[in-house]
Parts: C-alpha cells; structure tokens; sequence
C-alpha cells in the first residue's frame, strides 16, 4: 500500500525536497523530513485528495529532482499536481474513477472475412544495444537481408514495404532500401510511438489478406543512442503535463503506485519481473543485455520514479528487425515454414481526462478483444506471449488485459514463476524489452520474430515446449493527454 494516495490533502501533506518523501499530515513548515533526516519538508496546497502519486527522481529536463507529481481531486476538479525544490504547479486534468471495460469486439457478434490467409515466411534481426559507429540505414538494411534470406524469397518477389519508425525523422523506409539497391517499390512509412512496427506489420497483414499484394515485406528500425540522455520525455515537451515533469518513467509510476494501492502488489512483486526477463535474456544472443539480477539488485538499484528503479526501465537501444508475410496460395508448394497471422486487434488511446481505472490497460484491452475475435482463439489457448515491457508494470497489466490472469493477480502470477520458462504461460522468452531492448520502432517487429521462431521451435535455449499459439502486444506512448498512442495486438499459430 502506498503512503499518501487516497488520503486528503487537508492535513497540509509536504513533501521533502530532499529525497522526495511525502508525508501525512505535514509537520511545522520547514521541518526537518523523518525519512531522510536532511530535507526541508514544503507543504502542498491547497487542499484535494491524492488518487495516485510517484516521486520522479530522474527526470525531465529543466526541472530539478527529485518532485513529486500526480493526480490530486480538489473541489474545482481534479489536476496533475506537481510539488518540489520549491516550485509548484497544477494543472486541471482528467477526473480520476473506473470504467468498466467495454470490449470493442466478441466474438460471434458480428465479423467479417478477408480474402486470404497471410504468414510470417521469414525473420530477421539484428543484434539490439548501443551501436554508435552503425547508420540507422544500416541497421535496417541487416534485418531485412536476413529476413529474405530466412525465406528464400527475391527482392523483386516483394509487392510493398511496411516501415515502422519513431525518430528517424523522414522517409526511413525508402532511405534504408535505397541502402539496398531496392527502388521504386510501393513503401509506407508508420509512426505510432513503441508501436510503430506492430502497427506497420496490421497494414502489410491487411493489404496482403485483402488480396492487393502476394508478399509484403514489414521492417523497423531505429537508433537511439546518440537521440536521448537521460529519460524520453512525454509528446516531447509541448503539453502542459510534461512541462510538469511528466516523463515516460514517471507515467507508469503513476500505474504501479495504483497497482499496488488497488491490488496489494508488493515491490517485490514489480522487481521479479526484471529478475525473469533478464534470466530470459541471457538465453537470446540478440539481447543487449545478457546478464541475470538478483531481486535485491533491482530493488536495490537507483531510483528513477518511485517505485521503478533503474533495472525496472528498458535501455534506449538500436536495432532493427524485418518479416516477409506471403499469402497462403504463394506459399504452397514452397519450403517455407510458415507461421500464421491468426488475427490482430489495433486500438488508439482514450483521453486521459475521461474516467477511467487507471491500474488497467483499456486500450489494450479492447486490441486484444478485436484480436482474440478475429482469431477465434481464447486467452486460455495462448501459449507464449511477447509483451510490452518498458517498465515491469507495464509486463503485470499487460497480462491482466490480455487475459493471462483475473485483474489485480498479476503480481501473484509472476512470484509464483507462472510467466517463466517452463511456466504456465511463458511471457518474454526473448528477455523483453528490459533485457532484449527497446529501439522503439523495432520492437513490435522483433517480438514477431520471436515468436515466429517459437512456433517454428527454432528458439534454441529459450523454446518453449509444445507451442501452438503466440500473442504479441505493443502499446506506444508518447502523448500526456492520452493513454496510449496506439496498441497493436497479434495472435499467430501454426
């Protein structure tokens, strides 16, 4: 349970401006804070009720850490509040509440079917970390090599490309196959934050099921280490929240503090997270990190928005990866090993100023209800899941809109190592984006091709036993007044 949240604020709560605690009720003005003996405590006024907090202690740029930020419900209407080294600021936001989930799609209510059926042919990646010295047309250049090689398919076979980019400024997919000789071809380039991979892998599944093309080849790529020092910024710094010092890292902070307050999740809990997908990582010789942690090294590590420590947040990388999908009358006859697109959902984000829970994924929610749907498959039927892991909370609600387990119980499924290798329901084998990496417009394309390679039983080390069905979920921020900017979620089988 979290100190603060849900309490009134007209016990004159303050906050130390040393070490970021905050305290209920506040003492004398000026006092010395109790937790860390050093700081000032401020008072925070005027007086509302905290509905989720976090203490940012890396955070955006221009505003001095650590502070406090959150959601707090005053009488003229609820704000993101922000309090620290002597500053204050609000700002009226979204009220805060629950709203019941409200699936965009059941299935057998109503549907439609598309021409073909479309598989993933073949897979390719580079290897993900902190590569100065490689050209982001490079990068994307080794994946898709790789990827027609894995499918023995000629560049002149191919109809369209699908690229998937964040912050490669213009025209990425066209720059990075003129690396390869290949002009001329049909190329759409997508921006959808993390999701920009997944959501250019829905298109190229869409043109080539509709019949428009016989073989499409989908990409991202991305390079970020010589882009952010330090945390990546909300909408990159032009809404009033991010002003605030709402950073990605403290976003979800705000989701792990509810977590824990609704649901009784422990950081221990949170850690453990990091702890199973770095074991995963060591396993997955395309991982940028390749080195296991105890749960006293993560709970331990520097804070960056309390509760996230530094190994509960995945590392800006580079990397690109690449799939071939082919139309199910091309493949015939073939030596390809076809993985198949079963179905995917995409959904775009709700205002964060409407109601709603903040400690469940909505938008992920109604993906997941338009993917399972499309591809008659239920939760229970999944065998293996690739999960948006920028941060560990982001792996436990991803689990509970997915339907991998009942809300608020996925902390529990993880400490008893369901969502291990060899568990019941093995989510990133890969090493996820904590351990693999995160080149954003990549990712959704890399958790592709591992599962492609796990339904093929290609995955070495990592496999998992008896694969049958695979679900991917990728969900891009990036935008303060929404929940999300997209979230794409695919459900592929054999």
């Amino acid at each position: 349970m979290i100190a603060g949240a849900g309490r009134s604020t007209k016990d004159r709560a303050a906050f130390c401006l040393t070490c970021g605690h905050l305290e209920f009720p506040a003492v004398a003005a000026a006092a010395e804070c109790g937790e860390c003996g050093r700081g000032r405590l401020v008072p925070i006024d005027p007086e509302g009720t905290v509905y989720t907090y976090t203490v940012v202690h890396v955070g955006a740029p221009d505003i001095g850490t650590p502070y406090v930020i959150g959601y707090v419900d005053f009488e003229g209407g609820p704000r993101v509040r922000t309090a620290g080294n002597g500053r204050r600021a609000d700002r009226y936001a979204r009220p805060p509440g629950a709203r019941s989930r409200r699936p965009l799609l059941r299935a057998g209510s109503r549907g439609w079917r598309l021409v073909r059926r479309v598989a993933v042919t073949g897979v390719g990646m580079t290897l993900f970390g902190k590569q100065p010295e490689r050209s982001l047309e490079d990068l994307g250049a080794e994946a898709i090599l790789s990827a027609l090689r894995n499918t023995g398919l000629a560049p002149d076979r191919i109809g369209a490309a699908y690229c998937g980019n964040a912050l490669g400024g213009g025209a990425v997919g066209q720059r990075v196959l003129a690396h390869l000789g290949i002009e001329g071809l049909p190329v759409v380039n997508v921006e959808a934050a993390c999701a920009s991979g997944s959501v250019a892998l829905h298109e190229g599944w869409l043109r080539v099921a509709a019949g428009m093309h016989d073989a499409v080849l989908v990409f991202g790529a991305e390079k970020l280490s010589d882009r952010f020092d330090g945390v990546i910024t909300l909408d990159r710094g032009h809404e009033p929240e991010t002003k605030l010092g709402l950073t990605m890292p403290a976003s979800y902070a705000f989701i792990a503090r509810r977590h824990m307050t609704d649901y009784g999740t422990t950081l221990e809990q949170l850690a453990q997270v990091s702890v199973k997908n770095h074991r995963h990582g060591v396993l997955n010789p395309k991982a940028q990190y390749q080195v296991e942690f105890t749960l006293d090294e993560v709970v331990e590590s520097r804070m960056i928005a309390d509760p996230l420590t530094l190994y509960q947040c995945c590392p800006n990388s580079d990397g690109a990866a690449a799939v071939v999908l082919m139309a199910d009358e091309v493949i015939r006859g073939s030596a390809c090993r076809p993985v198949w697109i079963r179905g995917t959902g995409l959904a775009s984000g709700s205002s964060l100023r409407r109601t709603r829970d903040m400690s469940f994924s909505d938008i992920a929610a109604r993906a997941a209800d338009v993917a399972y749907a499309r591809a008659a498959v239920s939760p229970r039927e999944v065998d293996v899941a690739e999960v948006h892991d920028a941060f560990t909370i982001g792996e436990l609600v991803a689990c509970e809109a997915l339907g991998f387990c009942e809300r608020g119980r996925s902390g529990r499924m993880v400490e008893r190592g369901e969502t291990e290798l060899g568990g019941r329901i093995p989510v990133n084998p890969s090493g996820g984006l904590l351990s693999k990496g995160h080149p954003v417009g990549a990712t959704g394309v890399a958790q592709i091709v591992e599962l492609a390679l796990q339904l093929r039983g290609e995955a070495g080390p990592r496999q998992v036993d008896g694969v049958g069905v695979g679900v991917a979920h990728t969900l891009g921020g990036g935008v303060a007044a929404l929940d999300g900017v997209a979230c794409a979620v695919t459900v592929l089988g054999v």
